[in-house]
């Protein structure tokens, strides 16, 4: 039942968190990632993930980008859009939580179950510690 999972941003915050996400859970499961670094022809870019997705869907494929209305988001969503109806989801907000969590779960969910999964971790991953304590001196 495993899916793929295709991980895009802005510069190499990407790369970087599928990295440190496998440093922490000490995997060496592919998950593709495309860097965006500065200059990038867009044309290519999104040629690259159209690329990735015709590849994976037919296994389901989950891409989670970084930023809600940046240029990765609005790739995606043209390609997402394009693909409708197939075994793809997309999500925003990447974080290490997330990413961790994907990691954990990839082998054992569906395309929709991990992209569950991955929202309700990334939510979680983010805690107002001060508000968490609840200390009085």
């Amino acid at each position: 039942m495993e899916c793929r999972v295709l991980v895009i941003g802005h510069g190499t915050i990407s790369e970087d968190v599928i990295r440190t996400a496998k440093l922490i859970m000490t995997t060496n499961h592919p998950i593709h990632f495309i860097n965006l670094p500065e200059n990038q022809d867009m044309d290519a870019y999104e040629k690259q993930i159209e690329e990735i997705v015709q590849e994976n869907s037919d296994k389901g494929i989950l891409i989670i980008t970084d930023l809600l209305g940046g240029s990765p988001f609005l790739t995606s969503a043209k390609i997402f859009e394009k693909h409708w109806g197939e075994n793809i989801e997309l999500i925003t907000g990447l974080n290490l939580p997330m990413m961790i969590e994907v990691i954990a779960n990839i082998h054992d969910v569906s395309v929709s179950q991990l992209k569950d999964l991955a929202i309700n971790a990334g939510i979680k991953g983010i805690v107002d510690f001060r508000s968490s304590v609840n200390r009085r001196k």
